[in-house]
């Protein structure tokens, strides 16, 4: 049967007849996802049909999205040539268990088709495809498993090298600064005044050698006549610290 007898026999009083008489025998229930919205019958091999006296075994009972999805998993060639001998067949049978193996299709139950069933048909390449998918998910898994453990160990690493670094370093008590430096001043001796009299060393001044003898330049200028100008010593100079005779 090609196309277009094919076309005008589905559009028959023959068919039509030959197609309610098999809905009423098989419930009116999608084979596939047992659905009784409007099902078609499907044709599973055309060799003998034409005069509406097809046998049962040749007629499937679909939902219309699971009747179209029986013809793409036809043409998706996995199944054989199209329009070869047997393909459509095999197709059909494909597509019914994959969607009775699908989540939320259950043994006649009103149920709409899956996503994952009603998307496109398998093709060639989609063979392996279940068994990829499967590898990648646990590979993925895997790797996700590995990564947490190295973590994991990096952490407890990390955590035993504080605990040893914390552990080992010496505990370095500061010296109480202003305790010592009290008790040393306390301890140390008077700074002795400078002898009298003085001999000059170079960098000295008039001004200095009064601070350091507790006097003022003006005693010194009182108590050395020979010093006329304050500004003015010589080295090796003798500076009379205290009065003559005091």
């Amino acid at each position: 049967m090609n196309r277009v007898e094919h076309a005008e026999y589905i559009a028959s009083a023959v068919w039509a007849a030959r197609r309610e008489k098999f809905k009423r025998e098989h419930g009116r229930r999608c084979l596939a996802c047992g659905s009784k919205n409007k099902p078609n019958v499907h044709h599973v091999t055309y060799s003998n049909a034409g005069a509406g006296k097809e046998p049962d075994r040749d007629l499937r009972l679909l939902c219309r999205a699971h009747h179209e999805l029986a013809h793409k998993y036809e043409k998706s060639g996995r199944y054989g040539r199209f329009m070869a001998r047997g393909t459509l067949f095999a197709a059909t049978q494909a597509m019914i268990e994959d969607v009775q193996a699908s989540p939320g299709t259950s043994g006649g139950a009103r149920t709409r088709p899956t996503r994952s069933t009603s998307s496109r048909p398998p093709t060639r390449r989609d063979k392996h495809a279940p068994r990829s998918r499967s590898r990648t998910t646990r590979r993925r898994s895997g790797s996700g498993q590995v990564i947490g453990a190295v973590m994991a160990v990096v952490v407890v690493l990390v955590l035993i090298g504080v605990v040893r670094n914390g552990s080992s370093s010496p505990i370095v008590q500061q010296p109480p600064d202003s305790v010592t430096s009290i008790a040393s001043v306390a301890q140390a001796p008077p700074v002795p005044p400078p002898p009298n009299p003085y001999l000059v060393q170079p960098g000295d001044t008039l001004q200095q050698i009064a601070d350091g003898s507790g006097v003022s330049v003006a005693d010194l200028l009182s108590w050395n006549p020979g010093i006329t100008d304050p500004d003015y010593i010589d080295i090796g100079q003798t500076v009379m610290t205290a009065p003559p005779g005091g």
